[in-house]
């Protein structure tokens, strides 16, 4: 028959400075099971359609037995070797790109200089010039786009001198884009501020001698409650065990981890991966072959 253990827990605001650190960072650790993500990608998307790119898509299977075609986006970051994102598709010529760009995001001079300058060059080639981006290597960023620029024109007219050169920066000064925009992303989920928020709105509890322990319970006005903690570290052990991230956290897949709760410590992996791509502050969706 198994024990029940009787514990008092506290609600974030009646912990020490040092328990709501520890708390903060049992959250971070563990508190990204979800793609925290969509909304950059959605906005890149928007982006992207505007500029002129169409994106490779990939078929992902749906619980309920239906699929979905998703965008080959991808990220790697934010603190590690090869971070970075990368993006599959094709681009070609679009009217009134520089226009377009200003009035979606009026103030981002990054995206203007990227419209501009496909637009000056497109003109230069009477607007004949498209692309292919494709990934290529085990890690995601802009380097890692393999990059073919051909003019598609009637008479057989080669493309100018530098033509190829821009286009090709143009479409990774893109995928540069998005990682900034990831990373401020994520820089403010994880914010003390977000952090906090998101704790006292899941009516986290915590108990005050094992920062560990968040128990997921509603507590009375006065904000302390005995409850019944029948978690165990096994239990949190087997909670854990196999759960892992496969391409762009859409499909869950077990790799075989070492059953090992979050907040007591991973092995530092290179390619170590859990919940939401979230390991010791980085985050990690690479493409699957």
């Amino acid at each position: 028959m198994p024990d029940v253990i009787e514990t008092t827990v506290y609600r974030l605001d009646e912990l020490s400075d040092a328990a709501k650190d520890k708390a903060r960072a049992w959250y971070r650790e563990g508190g990204f099971d979800y793609d925290w993500y969509d909304t950059v990608y959605e906005d890149f998307q928007r982006i992207a359609e505007i500029i002129g790119i169409r994106f490779r898509t990939s078929t992902v299977r749906l619980m309920g037995g239906g699929s979905r075609q998703e965008p080959r986006i991808w990220f790697r970051g934010f603190w590690s070797q090869g971070g970075g994102a990368c993006w599959e598709g094709f681009y070609s010529y679009r009217k009134n790109v520089s226009a377009e760009i200003r009035a979606y995001a009026p103030q981002d001079t990054t995206l203007h200089g990227i419209a501009d300058a496909l637009q000056a060059v497109q003109r230069r080639n009477f607007y004949q010039l498209r692309a292919e981006a494709t990934h290529r290597g085990h890690y995601c960023h802009e380097y890692c786009m393999a990059i073919s620029v051909e003019r598609d024109s009637p008479t057989w007219q080669d493309m100018t001198a530098d033509a190829e050169e821009i286009v090709i920066e143009a479409l990774r000064d893109l995928a540069r884009w998005l990682y900034r925009q990831l990373e401020r992303e994520y820089d403010y989920l994880t914010s003390d501020e977000a952090v906090d928020v998101a704790i006292t709105a899941n009516e986290h509890l915590h108990r005050s001698r094992t920062p560990f322990w968040l128990i997921l319970t509603s507590a009375p006005p006065d904000g302390r409650a005995l409850v019944s903690c029948l978690l165990s570290l096994r239990t949190e052990r087997e909670r854990w065990a196999g759960r892992g991230l496969s391409r762009c956290g859409r499909e869950r897949a077990p790799l075989r981890l070492d059953p090992v709760p979050l907040s007591r410590g991973i092995p530092d992996e290179h390619d170590f991966r859990i919940r939401g791509g979230i390991r010791h502050r980085a985050a990690s969706v690479r493409p699957r072959r």
